[in-house]
């Protein structure tokens, strides 16, 4: 399963816009569909343990289907990849 280190897309600072503080808008540094769909240049991959505390997006799919044989119904949970967005410190 893909490991993708994505945390490079969350280290800058959100720049604030010139307009009074009341109303003033945080531009975001990052583009959530870019980061999801891996689209344009793909981010590395993360090759070692993800350690405990890492904040993590997990992409997965879940199928139910009934057996032809037995007419049970079964759940298939298939994991397709995963995100890191946060490490912890020392991490």
């Amino acid at each position: 399963m893909p490991v993708y280190n994505c945390t490079a897309h969350f280290r800058e600072q959100p720049k604030i816009s010139n307009k009074s503080a009341k109303s003033a808008k945080v531009a975001k540094p990052y583009n959530e569909e870019a980061i999801l769909t891996q689209s344009g240049t793909p981010d590395p991959r993360y090759r070692k343990e993800i350690p405990q505390g890492a904040y993590v997006c997990v992409h997965s799919t879940a199928t139910v289907f009934t057996s032809t044989t037995t007419s049970l119904k079964t759940l298939s949970f298939n994991l397709l990849a995963v995100q890191i967005l946060a490490l912890p410190k020392g991490g």
